[in-house]
């Protein structure tokens, strides 16, 4: 049996914000960040019509390459 964890990558653009050992804990880290506010962004976490910075972004990946909700 393998007892590989999954760990979740959390990132905003290109700068790692952390790695996080449940997906809850790393929608923390998001909602915690300076720049999100949730009517800027959609629930993959690309930016919506409201945000004057289309060019920012917030991205949750698992070490499978998995892409998470940030919502």
């Amino acid at each position: 049996m393998d007892n590989k964890t999954i760990k979740f990558n959390v990132w905003f653009c290109r700068e790692r914000l952390g790695i996080c050992e449940s997906v809850s804990d790393a929608q923390n880290i998001i909602y915690s960040h300076p720049k999100y506010k949730k009517s800027l962004f959609t629930k993959r976490g690309k930016t919506s019509s409201n945000n004057p910075n289309q060019n920012e972004y917030f991205s949750i990946y698992d070490s499978e390459g998995y892409g998470w909700n940030i919502r």
